[in-house]
This record gives C-alpha cells, structure tokens and sequence, in this order.
C-alpha cells in the first residue's frame, strides 16, 4: 500500500512539475513577445519616417568642405543613400542603387551617397570604387557626402542601407530600409519610373 501511494505521489509530483515547466514556459513566451513589440515600437520611433522634415542639411564633401543643400520648389528631388563600408548588406545593395543611378531622371532627382563623417574619406572612395559599378552617365553620378552623428541621430537616419526621397521642402516624402527584395524593387521602378531587373 505504501509503495503504490508512493507511486501515486511521485506520479502526481511529476504531472506537477510539467505543469509548472508549462506555465513558466507560457509566462517567458508571453514576455518575451512583450518585450519584441515593445522593440519594434522603439526601432520604428528611433527609424525616419514619411513625412518627417530634415533639419538644415549641410554636409561635407570629400575635402571636408561644408556646402549648403537647398530645399526649392523649383528645384530637384533629393535621393539619399545612406551607406557604410562595414555594412555587408551595403555591398549587396551597391549595385541595385548603382542601377537606379543609370536610368534615374536627372532633372528631378539629384542623387547623394551619405555615409558618416567618420568614416576614412579614402577608405570610403576605394570602397565605393572596389563595390560599385561605373556609371555610364557621368551626370547621374551620386554626389559622396558625409554627415556627423549628432546630425544622423537627430534626422534618425541610424541603419543602413537606407534609402530616401526628400521632396523640395525637405520633407521625407518615401523611404526604404534594408537591402532591396524584390517587392522593393517594384516599388522603386514605379516611383522613379524606371525598370531595375528583379534578379538584380
């Protein structure tokens, strides 16, 4: 007798123990997608969104000297590339944007390849010549600049590669995160009107 109700209580000590493993493992679950929400939240908050406007924007150029870009409505476009030479998605991104580059409209759009001022100017131009295609248009070639990070934080340009359109009053007007999938590139060859392969 005392066996089997020692058999029993194990029995029922282990159905116990499952359940209390199931419901600890229910809570966890149930944190940790809490927790992933409350990420994405953050991320999308700390990501620059449609129609948010840029602040001043005035970069450097390759020889540090700073210029001012004017936001006109007569004016063009601005079509930002944020990029870095550590980004491995970057280097896979190079040719996708190097392909807009070449069939891009000039006359609306003037084209800026942005990475962070402090990034090495020279370690920065043999990138781009070791990862990007030469441009068959020597007017549709992106202009290098770069900006300090207390700029990018405040603009929330804090991932690459990024890519934005800002209209003539300095408007974010579309941007896309990442590197392109093929419904991205859908969507670029129908804003800018132009038909990069999809197996790019």
């Amino acid at each position: 007798m005392n066996a089997s109700y020692t058999l029993l209580s194990l029995s029922t000590l282990s159905w116990l123990l499952v359940l209390l493993l199931l419901l600890t493992n229910i809570f966890l679950i149930r944190k940790n997608v809490i927790l992933q929400l409350s990420l994405e939240r953050f991320t999308n908050v700390q990501k620059v969104q449609v129609g948010e406007k840029f602040e001043l924007f005035s970069p450097v150029d390759t020889d540090n000297k700073s210029f001012g870009v004017a936001f006109l409505k007569s004016g063009s476009k601005k079509v930002i590339l944020f990029s870095s030479t550590t980004c491995p998605f970057c280097k896979k991104q190079n040719p996708l944007w190097n392909e807009m580059i070449k069939q891009i409209d000039v006359q609306r759009y003037e084209v800026f390849e942005l990475f962070r001022d402090s990034e090495d100017r020279e370690h920065v131009r043999q990138y781009l010549e070791t990862n990007s295609v030469v441009q068959d248009r020597a007017n549709s070639k992106p202009k290098l600049i770069f900006l300090g990070d207390d700029y990018l934080q405040m603009n929330k340009l804090t991932t690459t590669p990024m890519t934005i359109i800002v209209n003539e009053d300095g408007a974010v007007e579309k941007v896309w995160f990442g590197l392109w999938n093929p419904k991205t590139i859908r969507e670029i060859n129908t804003t800018f009107g132009i038909s990069i392969p999809r197996e790019s």
